[in-house]
């Protein structure tokens, strides 16, 4: 593999998700202060449903993602992919069509037809960036998919920052700086692929025949996409259901500030994605080794960025105090499901396990949906809904690694048990003790862990530190 084209454009990915998480940062503690609790529940209640638009496509992004996959652009069937991209736009455009025609003839509040209707139109928006954004990754030039996330997130926070100012608390304005924003990116990918647009198009009959090939490849890694989704999904829509707006709205708050820490794992598996498709085996296993020991090294350092959020959120946002229990909890979502995007998934789709990574993924599912069940309507406990979403979410790393650990014949490193260790210690002291005798306790802990630890620390940051000047050079 070229390492130092993977550090060049993980550096690329990590600016624009940095970039990407500082402003989503600004406009997350800037508009529930504007919005106020129901209101920035319908914005969440959008961003929510608008996660989901995805399915939409019925695999066909994965599909063009897992043929391509390792391509270079020169040797790419531009025609091919052309006459692909806008018949998944035909076909999609019909499900909007009929969305938009059974909305306006039902009678639900205006407020969530507002959100349906928007959700709609960022069907086939989003979905066509996604396209672009999943091919460009395939052919391993993720720079120009990082652009398009930077430009995307400018984009959103120009229109946010004037309404701020314009001190506006319609939140369906919020929603059009969105689509907005999304609509910009989506031009900037077909500017970059626009060799691709123009390079005409394949019959009829081979379009249809590419584009179920096409979706028949990529369904399973879609519906594994999907039921990841919905592990914490299925207990966002039971919270909507069981506890109303204003609890979606303090839940989805805490879950948006554990998303941000996720993003930045998830933009390097996308780097990591091509590059091992071209690997051999030798190199696979230790590129899985490595990514895996590193992960459950630094993993426990994740939780002490707490205790600042908890200070500025409390001091900012005093009407979401209670999100910040919430995300104590659901912070080691941070740690198992980025490590479950970031490796185990990365390697199920390098070894063409879709199969696989969907049967783990739908069974975890199950398991959400009957602890939410239990939780929500027997124990009638928002406290235990939370505690089986993470639940779900370690389980399914844990038999992800099993699986992946069996393929390529290595064991649980000591590492992985002392991460979940220090998970649980981490969840302990965050909410049975006061914030700061909580960060003391923890602070301790993490310490103690770090002089253990000394030598891989050390041996991590020598590693970090020739890629550096590996890429400068």
């Amino acid at each position: 593999m070229n390492i130092k084209k993977i550090a060049g454009d993980s550096a690329v990915a990590l600016l624009s998700q940095g970039i990407g998480m500082l402003l989503s940062i600004f406009t997350s503690l800037l508009v529930p202060k504007l919005l106020g609790v129901e209101s920035y529940g319908y914005w969440q209640l959008f961003i929510f449903y608008s996660s989901y638009v995805g399915l939409f496509h019925l695999g066909l992004c994965d599909g063009v993602y897992l043929r391509e996959g390792g391509c270079p652009r020169d040797k790419l069937d531009k025609r091919k992919v052309n006459s692909i991209f806008w018949c998944g736009i035909a076909y999609q455009l019909s499900f909007v069509i009929i969305a938009t025609i059974f909305l306006l003839s039902n009678k639900n509040s205006t407020d969530r037809v507002i959100v349906l209707l928007s959700t709609a139109v960022v069907l086939i928006i989003s979905n066509a960036y996604s396209f672009f954004g999943y091919l460009f990754q395939a052919i391993n030039e993720t720079r120009i998919f990082s652009y398009s996330v930077i430009i995307d997130r400018v984009s959103y926070i120009i229109p946010v920052v004037g309404l701020v100012i314009a001190r506006n608390a319609n939140f369906a304005y919020y929603i059009l700086s969105y689509i907005f924003a999304r609509s910009i990116a989506l031009l900037f990918c077909m500017f970059k692929g626009w060799d691709i647009l123009t390079s005409g198009f394949i019959s009829i009959r081979q379009t249809l025949r590419e584009t179920l090939d096409c979706i028949r490849v990529g369904c399973k890694l879609l519906f594994a996409t999907l039921a990841s989704m919905l592990i914490l999904g299925v207990a966002r829509f039971a919270i909507d259901s069981r506890w109303g707006i204003e609890t979606f709205g303090k839940v989805s708050f805490a879950l948006s500030l554990v998303t941000f820490i996720m993003q930045f794992l998830m933009q390097v598996s996308m780097v990591l994605f091509p590059a091992l498709r071209q690997a051999d085996s030798i190199e696979r296993k230790k590129a899985y080794i490595s990514i895996s020991g590193i992960l459950d090294t630094i993993s426990p350092f994740v939780y002490i960025m707490y205790f600042p959020v908890m200070f500025v959120i409390n001091l900012w946002l005093p009407q979401y105090k209670e999100s910040m229990l919430y995300f104590a909890l659901l912070l080691p979502i941070c740690v198992f499901d980025g490590k479950m995007d970031m490796c185990c998934t990365t390697f199920f789709k390098v070894l063409r396990q879709e199969k696989k990574l969907l049967y783990i993924n739908v069974m975890t599912l199950i398991i959400s949906s009957v602890l939410t069940f239990i939780s929500a309507w027997v124990f009638e406990s928002l406290f235990c809904v939370l505690i089986g979403m993470v639940s779900a979410i370690f389980l399914r790393n844990l038999f992800s690694e099993y699986m992946l650990n069996r393929d390529f014949d290595v064991k649980f490193s000591l590492a992985y048990f002392v991460c979940i260790l220090m998970s649980g210690l981490f969840v302990f002291f965050a909410y049975l003790f006061d914030t700061i005798y909580a960060f003391y306790l923890y602070a301790i802990v993490l310490m103690v862990y770090a002089f253990l630890q000394r030598t891989n620390l050390y041996k991590l940051s020598i590693n970090i530190r020739r890629i550096m000047v590996k890429n400068k050079d």
